[in-house]
């Protein structure tokens, strides 16, 4: 039996014929959750190009930012303190 979080989300994995490029996205409530740099991976572009063509879409209203970005925590090494993390917010 799972459990109510396993219930949520599945995880599932994108690769190409060639196993050039492998992508993880979140499938949660119906939707697929792939991060901007996935993205870029998955259609072999710039993340800078993902992050414009997002901006134009949200700018002329074609899909609600609050509706369709997720912030989440990730963590990193602290640049000061050896063996201690730090966690910042990214969409």
């Amino acid at each position: 039996m799972k459990n109510d979080i396993t219930k949520q989300m599945e995880m599932v994995l994108y690769r190409t014929e060639d196993d050039d490029v492998t992508v993880s996205a979140l499938i949660k409530d119906e939707s697929i959750w792939i991060t901007q740099k996935a993205m870029a991976e998955l259609f072999g572009v710039d993340k800078s190009g993902i992050s414009r063509h997002l901006s134009n879409i949200f700018a002329t209203n074609e899909l609600n930012e609050k509706v369709v970005v997720a912030k989440i925590a990730t963590a990193t090494p602290h640049g000061a303190i050896e063996g201690k993390t730090q966690t910042s917010s990214t969409k």
